[in-house]
């Protein structure tokens, strides 16, 4: 049985003329960028791929299939991971895959989390820079196990290839729909590692599939030989299995959230603006038409006075709503908007909030890290404060501006530096008990009024004010 340094570093150039250019990320590492060409019928303008590659880095097999990638619709970034020291094809007699790994060709390069992780973390940066909300990554042999470690750094959706040294641990870690393409004859990607690597997805209770080709060998999905028929068979099935798992996990966030949530919300059946809904106005209306909802909205004092059962069944239900937005993780921070183009699935777009509306402030395009949000919630708050008030006193003013002193420290703490950079999860914003429609006994059959639902930090995803006693039970607000 041939050995992992030869499974590794064995296979075919593919021929073709890439259509890609390179570029540099973060100021030091390269990468190749493949876009749709405009002859594309499809293209995914809100989600992007991320391409971590095998040994080789970026070479010719990894243009040409991020082009293919791009020509499904998808702008494609291969990463050069190996910082500029990637493998030669057919090597395997001159190299010793774990020294490689752990010094580099020249011995002060290694190729270890200490150093590929920077890399990565810069990668998906640059997906961001390119305006992508949802980030999918694919990833071959030594570059699968990174697309895997990587979720928690914005990765939204993953399908990875004939992967080299992957952890049961960090399988179960994975935070989005993964699938995993094996080849039979694998020393590196088990039998027995198959299996447990589905043992550990079925604990991350996240979607996964695992498809196993025969008679290929690892390396089949970007190096076969295009003059092996079963060769060829396998990586062309598993390109095509990669880039329907992409269309149907790495979707538009609307999409998104009709399809992994169980939130109660009123179906919209129209909306619009500009019509003449009435026969003696002049003017023009804007519109809304929601199927109904039976109840009525919760009051608060209803709900204090209610029963343990009852209660109980609300704040479950309550949980259960916020668990679900949690699960709803994005690459930037930014408000579901229409889509300009004019479907029916909505972007993430510009950051808009009640406050800002309150002062007609002009909205802010879509914010990259959690500290950027914070600090405009903080000028958010400091101008209210600006407008002259008549009646206030000195001792006013001076109270004012020592709690936005004392206000500014308090939201510097919010900053989380393992997360500034994200997971960003949806958030309702205006989650009022009067948004909130129960019945009789206060099981919720419905939530409203989405207008305002953002990504945000998920250090500032909390429970409304009025469920943890920051509000009054007197008001229904």
């Amino acid at each position: 049985m041939a050995s992992s340094a030869q499974h590794c570093t064995t296979g075919t150039m593919h021929k073709g003329e890439p259509k890609g250019h390179m570029t540099i990320v973060d100021g030091k590492y390269d990468a190749y960028i493949s876009e749709p060409p405009q002859t594309t019928t499809t293209t995914h303008k809100e989600c992007g791929l991320l391409y971590l590659p095998d040994a080789f880095g970026i070479w010719q097999n990894s243009k040409l299939m991020a082009d293919d990638f791009a020509a499904q619709g998808y702008t494609c970034v291969v990463l050069d991971i190996y910082n500029r020291d990637p493998l030669r094809l057919n090597s395997f007699r001159n190299i010793d895959i774990p020294t490689w790994l752990s010094q580099g060709s020249s011995g002060d390069n290694p190729h270890t989390f200490e150093f590929v992780d920077p890399i990565v973390i810069a990668g998906i940066q640059k997906m961001r820079d390119l305006g992508f909300v949802r980030i999918g990554a694919v990833g071959y042999c030594f570059g699968a196990r990174y697309v895997v470690r990587h979720f928690a750094s914005g990765i939204s959706c993953g399908c990875i290839a004939h992967p080299y040294s992957l952890e049961q641990e960090e399988l179960s870690a994975v935070s989005g729909p993964l699938c995993v393409i094996a080849a039979e004859n694998d020393t590196a990607f088990t039998m027995e590692k198959r299996y447990r690597a589905e043992e550990a997805l079925r604990r991350s209770k996240r979607p996964f599939q695992i498809t196993v080709f025969s008679g290929v060998d690892h390396g089949f999905a970007a190096r076969a030989n295009p003059k092996i028929k079963t060769q060829c068979y396998a990586k062309d099935e598993a390109f095509r299995q990669a880039v329907a798992w992409f269309d149907c996990y790495l979707e538009e966030p609307t999409e998104f959230v009709e399809r992994n949530t169980r939130i109660p919300v009123p179906h919209i059946r129209a909306y619009g603006r500009d019509a003449k809904l009435t026969e003696s106005s002049s003017g023009m209306q804007m519109y809304l038409i929601t199927d109904f909802i039976p109840g009525e909205s919760l009051d608060k004092r209803l709900l204090v006075e209610a029963g343990e059962e009852s209660r109980q069944i609300f704040y479950s239900q309550l949980i259960d709503i916020l668990a679900e937005l949690r699960n709803l993780e994005f690459a930037l921070i930014g408000s579901l908007m229409p889509n300009p183009d004019g479907n029916t699935h909505p972007i993430l777009g510009p950051v808009m909030s009640m406050s800002a509306t309150t002062l007609r402030l002009p909205t802010l395009p879509a914010f990259k890290t959690a500290k950027e949000y914070i600090g405009y919630q903080l000028d958010l708050v400091s101008s209210f404060y600006v407008p002259p008030v008549a009646d206030h006193t000195v001792e006013d003013i001076r109270a004012e501006v020592f709690a936005l002193d004392g206000m500014k420290r308090m939201f510097d703490q919010l900053i989380d530096t393992d997360l500034n950079a994200g997971p960003f999860v949806l958030s309702h914003l205006d989650l009022r008990s009067r948004n909130i429609i129960v019945d009789e006994n206060l099981r919720i059959r419905g939530t409203i009024d989405w207008e305002f639902a953002s990504a945000v930090p998920l250090q500032v995803f909390t429970p409304p004010s009025w469920i943890t006693g920051h509000n009054s039970v007197s008001t229904n607000k």
